[in-house]
């Protein structure tokens, strides 16, 4: 059997090169997008480029990065100097999700550790005609019935609820200028699982999408729904240090609805944006 490839991987669409932004690149913009790509993934910037790096790809090829497209270009320039690259975290995981995931891998394989100890034992105790125990592998077993349960929720009928609130995420993201989302499974099973599964009301995922649609940062990032689902809780704890300042009145309208999920067995919660993380009340 052959080895798994362990080296880390970016994520390119297939069309990519036949986008309309890329297109126009000459070869020089084009390898440059390319290489700062591969940078923001195998360093975990989350699509941030550091000025002396971006400068090493050339002034011809950063000029037409942060200009192909009068709205929402390939490469943004910050006020720091550094450079973002539009649309990263669409295609590629954060820094935050990529640390998620691996102490989620770290804690499914000590759960199998322990699983395949409790088999052993129960093996030994049955080669004595003992009875089994009726608590073996109980850990194994809470783990493969929470993830049949979101497989079911994953398979089953699309209801209306969840078809208008799929047309009301279109109709806000193409309100802004961009493209209207592809109706995939992926998308669909996102916008029915934040209600089935995350236990949100069809009133907070409306919230939430018109907080998001009408946030300065959040518009140009949400832009399907699955990255609804992926930053629903960080939109809902920064939604409700907006509504606490009473800052924006058009963004506080939706972050009432958002922040009532706080409510629900969750505290107040509160953001502190020089910590980067929720405080609890």
């Amino acid at each position: 059997m052959a080895r798994k490839d362990t080296r880390l991987f970016a994520r390119l669409d297939l069309d990519y090169a036949d986008h309309p932004k890329i297109i126009v690149l000459s070869d020089a913009a084009f390898r440059a997008h390319i290489e700062m790509i591969l940078y923001a993934r195998k360093h975990m910037t989350d699509g941030r480029i550091p000025k002396q790096i971006a400068k090493r790809l050339g002034s011809d090829s950063l000029s037409e990065l942060l200009a192909n497209d009068p709205e929402t270009p390939s490469l943004i320039e910050n006020e720091d100097g550094s450079y973002t690259l539009h649309g990263y975290s669409d295609m590629n995981e954060t820094k935050a999700e990529i640390t998620a995931r691996s102490r989620a891998n770290a804690e499914n394989g000590r759960r199998g550790g322990i699983a395949k100890k409790r088999n052993a034992k129960q093996t030994a105790s049955e080669s004595l005609s003992e009875p089994p125990s009726e608590n073996v592998a109980e850990t194994e077993t809470e783990t493969e019935t929470e993830l049949k349960d979101k497989a079911k929720v994953a398979d089953a009928p699309i209801r209306q609820e969840i078809l208008e609130l799929l047309d009301h995420l279109d109709s806000r993201i193409t309100a802004n200028g961009a493209k209207k989302p592809n109706r995939t499974k992926t998308n669909i099973d996102a916008m029915r699982l934040l209600v089935d599964n995350d236990k949100h009301t069809v009133d907070e995922v409306r919230g939430a999408i018109d907080w998001a649609t009408n946030h300065h940062f959040w518009k140009a990032h949400i832009l399907s729904a699955k990255k609804l689902r992926d930053k629903f809780d960080t939109m809902r704890m920064q939604a409700t240090t907006t509504r606490s300042n009473g800052s924006d009145e058009r963004l506080r309208k939706g972050a009432e609805l958002v922040q009532r999920t706080a409510a629900r067995g969750e505290g107040a919660f509160n953001y502190d944006p020089f910590e980067g993380k929720a405080i609890e009340q």
